[in-house]
């Protein structure tokens, strides 16, 4: 089996180490031969909403934003046809452009959360080192089939929490 129909398979099966084990071993993020889809691996884990593989492809150097955004087979298209909202959100978390008028099932509040968190905003709050050291140790934890959760109220509830 091909090596990118090895990744598209691990990415299909959800699991993050198979995916890692599968970069680590040197296999291309992106098809590096004209037998491959560019984008393959990352829109597929879109369609799928695998945010955790999508973060991870994107570390490894997969590319978020296509010539056109809207184009559809760029992952932020990917992401939006099948409804994925947390996948579309994080894709916008790593720096995705969106065309003007694409309907991204996000509401005006969380595309604007996820665009301050792509530009490094972080709400007008400064961390001192400790408490972001410890806050380091966290882990984000991804909820599968949940939508509509609102996790800024979670993480400003740690950050309270924290300061204490």
């Amino acid at each position: 089996m091909r090596n990118d129909a090895l990744l598209a398979k691990a990415i299909s099966s959800g699991k993050l180490a198979e995916v890692k084990a599968l970069l680590d071993s040197g296999v291309a993020v992106e098809s590096d031969d004209d037998h491959g889809e560019p984008g393959l691996a990352l829109g597929l884990a879109c369609s799928l909403g695998f945010a955790d593989i999508i973060r991870e492809l994107v570390s490894r150097g997969a590319r978020v934003n296509f010539p056109d955004n809207s184009a559809p087979t760029s992952p932020l298209s990917m992401a939006i046809r099948h409804g994925k909202r947390e996948a579309t959100r994080t894709l916008i978390e790593l720096g995705a452009t969106l065309p003007p008028g694409i309907n991204t099932g996000l509401s005006p509040e969380e595309i604007s959360r996820a665009q301050e968190k792509a530009s490094g905003k972080n709400s007008g709050l400064t961390l001192d080192p400790a408490l972001s050291d410890w806050l380091s140790d966290f882990e984000e934890i991804t909820i599968e089939g949940r939508t509509g959760v609102d996790t800024q109220i979670l993480e400003d509830e740690i950050l309270r929490d924290a300061r204490r």
